[in-house]
């Protein structure tokens, strides 16, 4: 969550701060209506956990994308 990858998406992609997001998600968590995202300890493991997530979203070092992920650009 402290990440300045994750608060530049959570900013210009999501259009909120990464608390206000770590908010929704608490809510979505403790109603039982939802599952916290996969938190990894490296840049492998979340490669493979986007390679094999419908869906999924992670941070990557651009080096480290493949043809089976999809790049987009925050600015």
């Amino acid at each position: 969550d402290k990440t300045s990858q994750h608060a530049d998406f959570s900013k210009h992609v999501l259009g909120v701060f990464p608390h206000q997001l770590r908010r929704a998600w608490n809510r979505q968590i403790f109603s039982g209506m939802g599952q916290a995202p996969m938190k990894v300890n490296t840049e492998a493991e979340m490669l493979e956990q986007i390679e094999n997530t419908p869906g999924a979203i992670g941070y990557l070092s651009e080096d480290k994308i493949n043809e089976r992920v999809r790049k987009l650009s925050v600015e």
